[in-house]
Formats: structure tokens, C-alpha cells, sequence
């Protein structure tokens, strides 16, 4: 949609650029499509600018100001023109301050894709994650994006939707685009192929997630240490029939998640056999519908790991539609710090993961990569960081009587 703060009266468009008249003006909104989503929906990812010009013909319009017509503008060569826009010192402040102003004057904007093919560089990073919604990869994102902005990279974002066949077309895409490296969260073992696969090689950070071939650069968080001191806490607290909610098996974070599970019993010395992994996928949907085969099974669980903020929000409505409460009738934990933990109905006692500084991370490494790929032949590395426990209200010692009864059929939506 194209807003102004005057009434729009006629429209002229092309692919890329829309024409709105009024009062004798024309809003010139030119679009640089820079990605293109497909499944399941299709979603363009655009960055645009909006400029008011004197009415006159589309064809003048198109023309940009270059180099040349300030040179002739101010009878100067073109290689001067070039060094004030560019900021070279061998350029007299007086000279300099003539080029400025006639460039604004004559609305001069640097040729990006001339600029990119001398460089061999478009300064452009795709990022590609499952879910924008998410506030995990959300966080990420824009940690990530402002520290490739403060470098003169745009970020190109991408959703894969956790889906095989998408995240190939997105990498795809980035690639057609000629962007300078991406960072992935892949969805799938072998992780960006398309790219690993490509005549123009290209640097690849995996962030959160990891490909089973380790040939890309991981930056990750610890999971499995922050799922050992989750778990430990609750064995501490009493509790010995623990329900854990996770994702796919095929992910590394779910394999992570569970072994540390695991360790936490084994470290603590204590039976696993009344404890049980729910699988399924990182939605609301599945930790509700997990909720209902905990909560049937016999002996009932008395604390619940629910690995993921999605999962999170899914068993805190089953328990509320329920009509129990936390921590009196079952314990809660997630992982992951999002703001809304700190004020559900108990605030919830989790695993903070440094999303913070695994965007920075992240960024900093593409950076470098981006440098390296130029002169060396470089060896994948991966960087795990580590979080910490934050203790609030929604876990307790075990209730001393367990056998509540359940309604057969729970609506969370009502």
C-alpha cells in the first residue's frame, strides 16, 4: 500500500515503480525487490524510497542524476566529482562542498550495482530462519541486522518455515542475488547444499542449528548444558517423573536438548524410567497436545520441560483451560528468556539463552569470513556459548498428592 498525506487521485505503475499525482507533484516510490518467499505464502521483502519530484514526463523521471552531470554541472572533471563523493582527502573543502550540494540538488544517488560489480561485492547478507514470529530468531534477527548495518551490509531476510523444499528456494534465491554470505538456520542434515553446491562460492554461518556435515562455521548456544541444569533443578527440588516436550528428532537443538535430559539423571543418579520425550514439532498446537498424553499418562508427571517458548505458551493454556495451577498441582520449565516469561501466572523459571551475543557473534564471524574467502582456504569452526538458570516461581517440590482428575477434552482457545 502507498500512503500520503494527501489524497491519492491517479496511479501509474510499473513492476518496480509507482507514480502518485497530486496537486502537480509526483511520489516517485521505487521498489528493490531484494527477496522473494515462496511457500507457504508468498511474501516480498522490499526496501524502498520515497521522493517528491516537480510533475513532468515518465521518461525524464527515469533518468538518474550521474557523475557526469555534476561534472558538467560545475565544469569539473569527472575523476574530482568521484573523489568529494567518496570522501578521498586530495579534494579542497570548498571544491568538496560545491560537489555535495550539486549532487543533492540534482538528486544523485551511487549507482549500487555498478558499484558492486567493480567491487565484486553487493554488501548484501541473506539470513535465513524458520519463523519471524518466533521470538528467538526475532531477537537474533535484529541483533544480527544492526551489526551488518553499522558495516554497510544490508540484510536480505528469508524464512525457510522449518520446510526442506523452501529453505533450498530461499538459499537459491540468495545466491541468484549475488549476496556477499548468509547466515542459516537449517532444517534439515545437510543444511545449505545449494550453496555448498554453487560454482560461486559464497561463506555460510549456521547459527542455533547445526548441519550433520560440518562444513560450515556454527555459532550456537550450549543446549545440552542448559537442558542438564534445567532438568537437575527440578531432580533437586524432588521430582521424579519428569515430562519433557521438544521438537523434531532431526534437529541438533532437539538432539541437544535431550541428551542433557538425560545427563542430568544420570548425574543425579536417578531412574529415567518414569520419565518420558515428547516429540512432535516447536508449536503451541504440539505443546498443548503433548499436555493431554502427559497429563493421561499414570503415574502423572509432577514437573513438565517444556524446551521451547512456543511450547511454553501451548502448556500454559492446557493448564489454565484445565483449571490447574503452577507450580501446586505441576511444575513448569522452558528454556529460552523471551519478556513474557517474566509475567505469566507464575513467572517462569527457565534457561536464559544469549541470543544477544550470538547474533553479534554471528555477524562479526560472517565479516571476517567475507574478508577470508578473498586470500584463504578456511577451516570451519563452531562457537558454543553458554547461558545461565534464572529461578522464579514456576517450579516447586513435588505435590504430595498427584491423582487429579483431567477432563477427557480441553479447549485452550476458549
Amino acid at each position: 500500500m502507498i500512503r500520503s498525506s494527501e489524497k491519492m487521485r491517479t496511479i501509474s505503475a510499473s513492476p518496480k515503480r509507482a507514480c502518485v499525482r497530486e496537486n502537480g507533484c509526483c511520489i516517485m516510490v521505487s521498489f528493490a525487490i531484494l527477496a522473494t518467499i515462496t511457500s507457504p505464502v508468498n511474501t516480498r521483502v522490499l526496501y524502498y524510497r520515497n521522493e517528491c519530484y516537480p510533475a513532468t514526463s515518465w521518461k525524464r523521471l527515469r533518468k538518474m542524476a550521474t557523475l557526469r552531470d555534476i561534472a558538467a554541472e560545475l565544469g569539473l572533471a569527472v575523476s574530482t566529482v568521484s573523489r568529494a563523493l567518496s570522501g578521498q582527502a586530495n579534494v579542497e573543502a570548498a571544491t568538496r562542498a560545491r560537489v555535495l550540494a550539486a549532487a543533492e540538488r540534482l538528486r544523485y544517488r551511487p549507482n549500487a550495482l555498478a558499484r558492486a560489480l567493480r567491487r565484486n561485492q553487493t554488501q548484501t547478507v541473506g539470513l535465513v530462519i524458520p519463523d519471524i514470529l518466533n521470538d528467538f530468531y526475532a531477537s537474533a534477527a535484529a541483533v544480527l541486522q544492526r551489526v551488518l548495518e553499522q558495516q554497510g551490509y544490508r540484510t536480505v531476510l528469508a524464512l525457510n518455515n522449518d520446510n526442506p523444499e523452501t529453505d533450498a528456494k530461499c538459499l537459491a534465491g540468495l545466491l541468484e542475488q549475488h549476496v556477499d554470505g548468509i547466515v542459516h538456520v537449517p532444517c534439515t542434515k545437510d543444511g545449505a547444499r545449494v550453496v555448498r553446491d554453487a560454482t560461486h562460492q559464497i561463506p555460510v554461518i549456521e547459527m542455533n542449528r547445526r548441519s550433520s556435515n560440518g562444513e560450515f562455521d556454527a555459532v550456537l548456544s550450549d543446549e545440552r548444558e542448559g537442558s542438564r541444569i534445567l532438568t537437575q533443578h527440578l531432580l533437586q527440588l524432588g521430582h521424579r517423573r519428569i515430562a519433557m516436550i521438544v521438537g523434531p528428532e532431526m534437529y541438533s537443538t532437539t538432539r541437544d536438548r535431550v541428551d542433557g535430559f538425560n545427563d542430568a539423571f544420570r548425574e543425579e543418579r536417578v531412574s529415567r524410567d518414569d520419565s518420558s520425550v515428547f516429540f512432535g514439532t516447536y508449536s503451541r498446537t504440539w505443546g498443548k497436545t503433548a499436555m493431554e498424553q502427559v497429563m493421561r499418562r499414570t503415574p502423572r508427571p509432577t514437573a513438565v520441560y517444556a524446551s521451547s517458548s512456543q511450547l511454553v505458551l501451548g502448556a500454559m493454556a492446557y493448564f489454565a483451560a484445565a483449571g490447574m495451577h503452577v507450580p501446586a498441582d505441576c511444575s513448569v520449565v522452558g528454556l529460552g528468556n523471551p519478556d513474557w516469561y517474566q509475567i505469566t501466572h507464575p513467572p517462569l523459571t527457565t534457561y536464559a539463552i544469549p541470543l544477544r551475543e550470538m547474533g553479534m557473534i554471528a555477524a562479526q564471524l560472517l565479516l571476517a569470513r567475507i574478508t577470508e574467502l578473498r586470500s584463504d582456504v578456511v577451516v570451519p569452526t563452531v562457537t558454543r556459548l553458554s547461558g545461565h538458570l534464572i529461578i522464579r516461581a514456576s517450579a516447586a517440590q513435588p505435590p504430595s498428592v498427584s491423582a487429579m482428575p483431567i477432563p477427557e477434552d480441553i479447549d485452550v482457545n476458549t
